[in-house]
């Protein structure tokens, strides 16, 4: 059976609508940003050929990304818009080993639901299975990466302070202690690169020039803002929008 393979976790004909939903995302995205996706799942074997290794599972990624899109709003909806699938083969009769092999795209629209504004991207998957699970492989490699790329989740915590009660992978509260001076210091980091282009989206989805915006900020460029600034700036921009009633597309 001819198929044609479709890039693993390739990401591609991001776009979107509208102000409500690009504000939740980069909202849910600092918080990943400070407090990571941890790789608490192990892959150990005893054949020294077989890598042992650390990752993170799409159990892990729903316990907390769930929960954030949940409490700002969205909807993430999925659409699988190719499908191409064959049997592999190995073996002779009566000992023919069978295999389901499958690559899907999926298009995911991520929905503010208080406006209806959208972001929507598309994600590949692939999986090989000898049971019934290739299907559920795929659509869950899929799922994750998406995440992974949307939000670029970390596998480790920045920082947090003396009193704050975070989720782990198996979504249980835990305390983490930190220092007051650190956390505080969040303001002065620098900006990400993720976080300058999210804000740049941001700029252009309401008609405002990128050139503009930095010449009356007295700024040259992006390089070396924080996200006290890029904070700062989206809140004036919201009160902004919010003082004149000006609605986003």
């Amino acid at each position: 059976m001819e198929t044609s393979k479709i890039t693993e976790n390739e990401m591609s004909n991001l776009v979107f609508s509208g102000l409500k939903a690009l504000v939740a995302v980069h909202k849910i995205q600092e918080i990943l940003a400070e407090h990571g996706i941890r790789k608490t799942r192990r892959v150990e074997s005893n054949n020294d050929n077989f890598p042992k290794y650390s990752f993170r599972g799409i159990d892990d990624f729903y316990n907390v990304i769930s929960p954030l899109l949940a409490e700002h709003g969205l909807l993430c909806i999925p659409n699988v818009i190719r499908k191409k699938y064959e049997v592999l083969e190995s073996g002779k009769e009566p000992n023919i080993k069978r295999q389901h092999h499958i690559w899907i795209d999926v298009e995911y629209t991520l929905i503010a639901v208080e406006d209806g504004s959208f972001i929507k991207g598309d994600m590949s998957g692939e999986a090989i299975d000898s049971g019934d699970k290739a299907s559920s492989k795929a659509l869950s490699y899929a799922h994750k990466y998406f995440y992974q790329q949307l939000f670029s989740i970390p596998t480790t915590a920045q920082c947090t302070d003396d009193n704050t009660t975070v989720r782990n992978s198996s979504n249980r509260p835990v305390k983490v202690n930190s220092t007051n001076e650190h956390i505080n210091s969040k303001a002065h980091w620098k900006a990400s690169i993720d976080q300058i282009e999210a804000f740049k989206t941001l700029l252009k989805s309401l008609g405002f020039g990128v050139d503009t915006f930095l010449r009356n900020r007295n700024l040259k460029d992006f390089k070396g803002v924080t996200v006290g600034f890029i904070d700062e700036e989206t809140k004036k921009i919201e009160e902004y929008m919010k003082n004149h009633n000006i609605v986003s597309n």
